[in-house]
């Protein structure tokens, strides 16, 4: 009888493993749409466009992981220019098309993308486009959402899954 009940309970723990690990594959990713960037054409010296991009979140402790394939990131005095920068909420960031490509020619597309974080937990981004033509430039901010709290938890969401949701939404819109 001893045995019996051994065997049932080590196979209750295997069926509820089994179970618990495929229930967690099942489990979707909740997302809300949340306006988490302002974005604003600004005047400048150069003959380049340029943006001020304001960081928006009720936690001022959240990392704003920005990246821009075409065009720099800086702070709003146009130093300290790079492809990718951090920033906090309320915090403003400079996207200038101060990059051109062949022989002065500007590019005609750039995409910047914002990751939020709160230490290791990523909670959100953001996708947004910036187009250049003979006669306009324009921004856009296609995507932006958050990954909200269940049951007071982070949502255990991976650096891939957010990097294949900004190739979907840029893959929609590239020109």
């Amino acid at each position: 009888m001893k045995t019996f009940l051994s065997m049932l309970t080590l196979l209750s723990m295997a069926v509820f493993l089994c179970c618990s690990n495929d229930a967690s594959k099942e489990i979707a990713v909740i997302e809300e749409d949340a306006e988490l960037i302002e974005v604003r054409s600004i005047a400048a010296s150069n003959p380049y466009p340029n943006y001020l991009i304001t960081m928006r979140h009720t936690d001022e402790n959240i990392v704003f992981k920005c990246n821009v394939d075409n065009g720099l990131l800086g702070n709003p005095e146009g130093s300290n220019v790079s492809k990718n920068l951090n920033a906090h909420s309320g915090d403003q960031i400079l996207w200038t098309g101060s990059e051109p490509l062949n022989n002065g020619q500007l590019f005609r597309q750039a995409f910047i993308e914002i990751v939020l974080k709160v230490e290791q937990n990523n909670i959100g981004y953001v996708v947004s486009e910036i187009n250049v033509s003979a006669n306009e430039v324009s921004n856009s901010v296609i995507k932006s959402v958050l990954f909200p709290r269940i049951n007071g938890k982070y949502q255990n969401i991976s650096e891939e899954y957010i990097k294949t949701k900004i190739e979907k939404v840029k893959a929609q819109v590239k020109r």
